[in-house]
């Protein structure tokens, strides 16, 4: 659900918040998580080699009186990012990556099970994963699963002997956060990816034949299910907004008519901010379907049915 409706910048989103323009950007890393710590003891021999040990029995493997030695294994460490987790941070490696193909912007965390600093980052990227909901999806690669993984994280410029390392895809393309030592701030990270979010996806339309043109006509030339038109009394657009146009760019082209456009208003029935409208095409016609309950209402489950 969409708890807060689509703002720019933060960890909960107000519709129509501060967008973020694409860079470059170096690569970064930090420090992260540690293993449990957890021995299991193993007596593999209770009896001692007589005579020299002192008062031992004679059958027993073990050196000197009495006494075994304790053979010390230690247990594989605790998975920080396990499968089908409550917290919806997906398991990445090679054989799942977002390529150029993904339907959602990611965020991902690359992090050992085996390093305190990556279990310390643990309850942070499962925060950051809860307010990033519905504008990021939150994925996490174990850099020291195995060797090929090594090499797989190593590949994408990580250095792994300096986890965790956070970085945003888009379209297929990972680029790392260079701003941090250790765990980042939500505020630093979230800031870091909203850059990255393609705004461009969603066109200004503030006038009924700007929907027209910039809307109707490509959808229809595109050979699209439709096209999408917020209106909106914000002047920026949000980055949840323009993550929605991303996911669902190959149904609908997106629009948005910002700051209170009185004839949009008038033209659409607007009587509250704010309003979504997609429009189903058929043939030269296009059915239209509104939502104005953003707040109670999940926008992503609302579009797969319209897109069904």
């Amino acid at each position: 659900m969409f708890a807060n409706m689509f703002g720019g910048g933060g960890g909960n989103f107000n519709f129509g918040g501060g967008g973020g323009g694409k860079r470059a950007r170096g690569r970064g890393s930090g420090g992260g998580g540690s293993g449990d710590g957890i021995f299991e003891s193993m007596f593999e021999g209770m009896g001692g080699m007589g005579g020299m040990g002192g008062m031992g029995g004679m059958g027993g493997p073990g050196r000197g009186g009495g006494g075994g030695r304790r053979d010390q294994r230690k247990k594989p460490p605790k998975e920080l990012f396990p499968k089908n987790s409550s917290t919806g941070i997906a398991p990445l490696g090679r054989a799942k990556f977002p390529d150029a193909t993904s339907k959602f912007l990611w965020v991902v965390a690359f992090y050992s099970n085996d390093s305190a600093e990556c279990a310390a980052a643990q309850p942070f990227l499962e925060k950051f994963a809860a307010a990033a909901r519905g504008t990021f999806k939150v994925g996490a690669v174990n850099c020291r699963r195995s060797a090929d993984d090594t090499k797989f994280c190593s590949q994408y410029g990580v250095d792994v002997k300096k986890l965790p390392a956070f970085g945003v895809v888009v379209q297929g393309k990972l680029t790392l956060y260079d701003k941090v030592k250790a765990t980042p701030s939500m505020k630093g990270l979230h800031g870091f990816a909203v850059e990255y979010v393609p705004m461009d996806r969603v066109l200004s339309c503030n006038h009924p034949d700007k929907v027209q043109k910039r809307l109707h006509d490509p959808a229809a030339a595109q050979k699209k299910m439709g096209y999408v038109l917020l209106l909106t009394d914000k002047y920026e657009t949000s980055p949840k907004y323009a993550s929605l146009a991303y996911r669902y760019r190959d149904h609908f082209i997106f629009g948005e008519s910002r700051g209170s456009t009185l004839i949009m208003a008038q033209h659409y029935k607007v009587k509250k901010y704010p309003v979504l409208i997609a429009f189903t095409l058929r043939g030269k016609d296009a059915v239209m379907s509104r939502l104005e309950d953003l707040r109670a209402n999940d926008i992503g489950e609302w579009l797969e049915k319209i897109a069904k």
